[in-house]
């Protein structure tokens, strides 16, 4: 008897498959929604922190009273994955360890996706399509891991883009998204192969292989599989910092057509708008991108050598683009055009406020690859200063407020002071800026830390800090790991002036003058050489005048962070805030997460703000 034929047979065939989609609709519907939840819940703490910083700590620091809550925090929200574990810093094979809470964060979801596509298949005795158990579940399992991968798909591409809508809405960080697009690529191609098998399983029991190979959707699904798995494959950390720039252009070119693969195959099977809806997000992103280059344009900025392993360029008239200064934590994307195709790669770095001028500033840390020729092209320059094109993307950063909190801890290296100092310059206007007419909250105290292997090193920033020793709430304590380090002389200083210390305000002044003069060559220095005096002596001087400076020696956080600690009133609200290198950092992390979980006597909040990105 031929059961196609039987009308009962046919709608339970039909129901039982179409309860198998509804319920991977359903489950997929349910992932998406589990987003929704962890995003709901940050967007209230980021903004209600944004709009009122000192109320929020104030009712944190009630709910802190509660054992459960600190615990939750002492012991999930911050710490490391593992007890004095690594988050930033690199593990064997060179990748990053998510921290506990986004390890949890990814675990439920992975543990979500496993039951969505293991649980709840029923099959039919009167199968008009697939008679046998084996041919229906293969088919079930095949559909539905479909779906669910089209609802892990579609976060994937958006926690990658710059303009991800989520950074502005949670403040979460952008390495953050960057941890969750990796796990969340890796499931989604590890389903998308359960389809892949499942459904080629099906077809080869049912002898259906030949019919099948040849059409539209099974070549283009077969591409959209091959890049994913190439995709995973290129994600292994040693590979893509080995061969960073072909991992790049690879990796964009292979989510390209595996996004191509994929809206032609689900197209074609009447389920594109699953495609679209990914491919929306992904070109949504670009599109915002493109506008931003093109709102700033293509402009000069005048690049120079601060020391051996650091550049410094200035833009000027950034005003012209957008109205107001960018908030501290904020960093760009450079194009610096110097080739035929440099206009396709970009590097994200810290914006630097210039006072009084609308120019802005960024420090380059000579690496490997772009800013090193760079580096060698300016070396070769008697004044090792060049006017170039480049373009910004910008500007990107998830902006914390610190003005709330009684006491603010900064620890930074190197070049990781920029943002810290951005914040503590942030700070002193905000505490100077008192309003008598309404409730204001002054910072009472700041320690700024910063750890640098050479004084050298502190040229560009140094003369900030230098303006900060009239302020008693100031407390900047540098320490030099090199014995006796002294500014290394590349130029000199008017001696006549006493803020000519500043290299970067300096500069800023000098191409503002420098505009109106169009015979005037165009390029600056960092330093003048009018009537000089060796700037080794009077920045260095007026530094450690301004500043605790330790000599040879690293700082032993453990004990430094901990009496800190210990120095501040009991109700105080206390950020500790980090830019530094990654062990610097993942130390702090493990030491704010010991001291958040015990009680102490302490009524204030401790928090902990981290504003290294690494991805």
């Amino acid at each position: 008897m031929d059961m196609s034929n039987n009308p009962e047979y046919v709608k339970e065939t039909n129901e039982v498959w179409n309860r198998n989609f509804a319920r991977a609709r359903y489950w997929g519907a349910g992932l998406m929604g589990y987003w929704g939840l962890l995003v709901l819940i940050a967007s209230i703490n980021n903004w209600s922190t944004r709009f009122y910083p000192r109320a929020t700590l104030v009712l944190r620091s009630q709910l802190d009273r509660f054992s459960p809550i600190r615990w939750l925090r002492g012991h999930v929200l911050i710490p490391t994955l593992l007890p004095r574990g690594k988050h930033l810093m690199h593990n064997r094979i060179g990748g990053l360890i998510p921290t506990r809470f986004e390890s949890l964060i990814l675990f439920i979801y992975f543990a979500l996706v496993f039951i969505g596509e293991s649980v709840n298949y029923e099959t039919s005795k009167h199968n008009i399509y697939w008679p046998q158990k084996k041919d229906q579940l293969t088919r079930y399992v095949g559909d539905r891991s479909a779906i669910i991968s089209m609802f892990i798909i579609i976060p994937t591409y958006l926690f990658a883009g710059r303009n991800n809508f989520l950074l502005w809405l949670t403040g979460w960080r952008q390495s953050t998204f960057m941890t969750f697009h990796r796990w969340l690529a890796r499931m989604a191609v590890v389903s998308s192969l359960v389809h892949t098998f499942t459904m080629l399983l099906n077809d080869y029991w049912l002898h259906t292989v030949h019919l099948r190979k040849y059409t539209q959707y099974w070549r283009w699904g077969s591409v959209a599989i091959i890049c994913g798995v190439i995709m995973v494959v290129q994600l292994l950390p040693f590979l893509r910092r080995s061969w960073y720039e072909i991992f790049l252009y690879g990796h964009i070119i292979l989510a390209l057509f595996f996004l191509i693969g994929v809206c032609i195959h689900l197209t074609v099977l009447g389920y594109g708008q699953y495609a679209y809806a990914a491919a929306s997000v992904w070109a949504f992103d670009r599109c915002i991108r493109l506008i931003r280059l093109g709102c700033f344009g293509i402009r000069y900025a005048n690049v120079s050598i601060t020391d051996e392993k650091h550049l410094l360029v200035i833009i000027d008239d950034s005003a012209q683009v957008w109205d107001k200064k960018p908030k501290p934590g904020a960093f760009g994307y450079l194009y610096f055009l110097t080739g035929p195709f440099s206009w396709f790669q970009s590097h994200p770095f810290s914006v630097i406020t210039i006072e009084n001028s609308n120019s802005i500033a960024f420090q380059v840390t000579v690496k490997n690859g772009l800013t090193k020729r760079l580096y060698n092209d300016l070396i070769s320059k008697a004044d090792q200063t060049s006017r170039m094109k480049i373009m910004l993307e910008g500007f990107y950063g998830e902006y914390k407020p610190v003005r709330g909190y009684d006491q603010v801890m900064m620890f930074s290296s190197g070049a990781g002071a920029i943002s810290p100092l951005e914040y503590l310059k942030e700070v002193v206007d905000h505490n100077s800026n008192t309003n008598s007419n309404q409730e204001h909250h002054n910072v009472k105290y700041v320690k700024f830390y910063w750890m640098v292997p050479d004084l050298s090193y502190t040229r560009v920033l140094a003369p900030e800090l230098i303006k900060l020793q009239k302020l008693e709430y100031v407390h900047p304590i540098i320490y030099v790991t090199q014995p006796q380090s002294k500014f290394q002389s590349i130029g000199s200083v008017p001696s006549g002036d006493e803020n000519s210390s500043s290299s970067v305000n300096q500069a800023a002044e000098d191409l503002e003058k420098s505009k109106g003069d169009k015979t005037k060559d165009t390029s600056i220095t960092v330093n003048s050489t009018e009537e000089a005096i060796p700037i080794s002596s009077k920045l260095e001087s007026e530094l450690v005048n301004s500043c605790e400076i330790h000599y040879g020696s690293r700082p032993d956080l453990n004990q430094l962070l901990i009496q800190d600690l210990q120095e501040t009133q009991p109700s105080d609200h206390v950020a500790v805030m980090t830019c530094a290198h990654p062990a610097v950092c993942d130390q702090i992390r493990s030491i704010v997460a010991e001291e958040t979980s015990i009680k102490k006597g302490r009524s204030g909040t401790l928090d902990l703000i981290e504003l290294l990105q690494s991805w």
